[in-house]
């Protein structure tokens, strides 16, 4: 990679998180041949009208009317913290836990789920955009404590889909967030525990998911295109 970086003409960031990264491990590198161009999310995550009869013939049909607190990515990457989130849900006794990724549960994390969310816990691994669009509709929040990220997709695709976002300050997920999740500042339990239950007034709730439809407005493909070309 650092190679590549030294010998490309151009090179172009997908957020000025990663570009400030590429400063600080190539101090040296020509920054007048960098370009921070964000991506997006796809156009298959959006607020879906008529879910209830969605519900009727999907097979999410018995989490229509759960407090569902999903999480979207590996667990088996340490930064995106999945431990601090069964400890968090643990906590939100009403909530059940919805966890998508490319791993499967293996018999140490089942372990845990009985012992921390017993019957509280649904997996699913490697879905279509379209059903991972319906789990977005029907939680009541995404939880993303991720230490890092270069982007950050499943926070644009929860806004995309009127998915509220609790996640953490850092890195460029407040370039992705703007002002329309709640971000921590310090990754504890208790702060996350008080964010999600933010959520349950409904004009806050409204208010948020609105914002993250506005915010989510400004990623487009088409962008990303237009800024490629021109650079």
């Amino acid at each position: 990679k650092k190679y590549s970086f030294k010998n490309a003409y151009w090179n172009i960031c997908k957020s000025n998180n990663k570009k400030k990264d590429l400063f600080k491990f190539l101090p040296n590198i020509d920054k007048q041949k960098i370009k921070t161009i964000y991506i997006s999310s796809e156009e298959s995550f959006f607020k879906i009208k008529n879910l209830s009869n969605i519900m009727e013939y999907s097979e999410f049909n018995n989490l229509y009317n759960k407090k569902i607190i999903l999480f979207v990515g590996s667990r088996k990457k340490l930064y995106k913290n999945f431990s601090l989130v069964v400890d968090i849900v643990s906590a939100l006794k009403e909530c059940v836990l919805v966890s998508v990724g490319p791993e499967k549960i293996t018999k140490t994390e089942k372990k845990l789920m009985n012992k921390k969310l017993y019957e509280r816990h649904y997996h699913f691994i490697n879905l279509s955009s379209e059903k991972l669009n319906e789990l977005y509709n029907l939680s009541f929040c995404l939880l993303y404590p991720s230490m890092y990220e270069g982007f950050g997709i499943p926070i644009l695709e929860a806004m995309n889909a009127g998915c509220p976002v609790v996640s953490v300050n850092t890195s460029s997920i407040p370039e992705v967030a703007g002002d329309a999740a709640i971000l921590i500042d310090k990754i504890k339990k208790e702060n996350f525990t008080h964010a999600i239950r933010l959520l349950s007034n409904k004009n806050f709730k409204t208010k948020l998911i609105n914002k993250g439809f506005a915010q989510a407005k400004k990623f487009s493909w088409n962008k990303c295109f237009k800024e490629t070309v021109e650079f």
